[in-house]
């Protein structure tokens, strides 16, 4: 009758990549103005739980992932936890929100413009074999520079499609799933 079952890892059955994008952008905006600790970050985690359940989302999210929704209002419960805990304000903005397709080079321009300003992080929708959320960190000529909760540390520009579409053949960067992130510790500030 069979052999040995295995065990499923933590991670292998739930989808919360969208939750721990919110906190790995957190934590890398707010990185300017206050290090978050580890403690800090379960903390967040628990907030970001707990809008999830406040809100009827949390077993859909665990069990079937997120979508921008979801990830908008995350980030405004991070920006609210920020705010309480440290005085850092947490802004967003989705320049391609209604963008089916964008032009490679305008997509990795304003990666770049955004990242190279201060308490500046993103956040990417990633589909094609898989739905996963992620941040982006960095860039090289030739890489795109990743904190991600699967552990994957960058993507191949060469590899990468900016659109829609199972059916392409590399990763597919969503344009609707792309954030803008910025802290600052002046909430009143245009950002």
């Amino acid at each position: 009758m069979g052999g040995r079952a295995t065990g499923f890892q933590q991670g292998e059955l739930d989808y919360l990549c969208g939750v721990y994008a919110v906190i790995n952008s957190s934590r890398a905006a707010a990185g300017h103005y206050r290090h978050l600790s580890s403690t800090d970050c379960r903390e967040l985690f628990a907030a970001l739980l707990l809008e999830l359940e406040q809100t009827n989302n949390l077993a859909t999210a665990t069990a079937y992932g997120m979508g921008g929704r979801q990830i908008s209002r995350l980030l405004k419960a991070a920006d609210r936890w920020l705010l309480d805990w440290y005085g850092i304000h947490l802004s967003f903005k989705k320049p391609f929100h209604t963008r089916r397709t964008v032009e490679t080079a305008a997509f990795l321009g304003t990666c770049r413009h955004h990242l190279e300003g201060l308490g500046s992080s993103t956040i990417l929708r990633l589909s094609g074999r898989s739905e996963h959320w992620t941040v982006l960190s960095g860039m090289t000529d030739r890489r795109l520079l990743l904190i991600d909760s699967n552990r994957r540390k960058y993507l191949p520009i060469g590899n990468v499609t900016i659109g829609p579409g199972r059916e392409q053949p590399g990763t597919i960067i969503v344009p609707s799933g792309f954030y803008l992130i910025t802290a600052s510790t002046d909430p009143s500030a245009d950002q």
